[in-house]
C-alpha cells in the first residue's frame, strides 16, 4: 500500500508497526543484524511522520519508542555510545510528549 501511496500517514504508520515488529522477532531469536535493518526502517518511517507532523503526540510517542529499541539493540550488540545517543534522545521526546499533556498554568 505504502508503495502505491508512499505519503499515506495511515499507510506509513501500519508499515513502520510491522517492521517493528519484525525487528522485535529477530532480536529475540538472537538475529541482531538483521533486526537492525527493520529497526532503522522503522525509525526513518517514526522520524518523516514527525517530520510532517512535529506536534503529533502519537508519532512524537512511535518516534520515542523507535529510539528505544535501537537504543536496546545498539547496547545488545555493544555499540554503548551510540546506544546512549539515541536513548537519551527517546527520552527527550518523551518528555515533550509529556509536556504537550500537561494543562497550561493559568495566570
Amino acid at each position: 500500500l505504502v508503495a502505491q501511496e508512499p505519503d499515506r500517514a495511515d499507510y506509513l504508520r501500519d508499515l513502520s508497526v510491522s517492521l517493528s515488529k519484525m525487528g522485535d522477532l529477530l532480536r529475540d531469536s538472537g538475529q541482531g543484524e538483521q533486526a537492525r535493518q527493520f529497526f532503522q526502517q522503522d525509525l526513518e518511517i517514526a522520524q518523516r511522520l514527525v517530520a510532517q507532523e512535529p506536534d503529533r503526540a502519537d508519532y512524537l510517542r512511535d518516534l520515542s519508542v523507535s529510539l528505544r529499541k535501537m537504543s536496546d539493540l545498539l547496547a545488545d550488540l555493544g555499540q554503548r555510545e551510540g546506544a546512549t545517543r539515541l536513548r537519551e534522545e527517546a527520552q527527550e521526546i518523551a518528555q515533550r510528549v509529556a509536556q504537550q499533556g500537561k494543562p497550561s498554568a493559568q495566570s
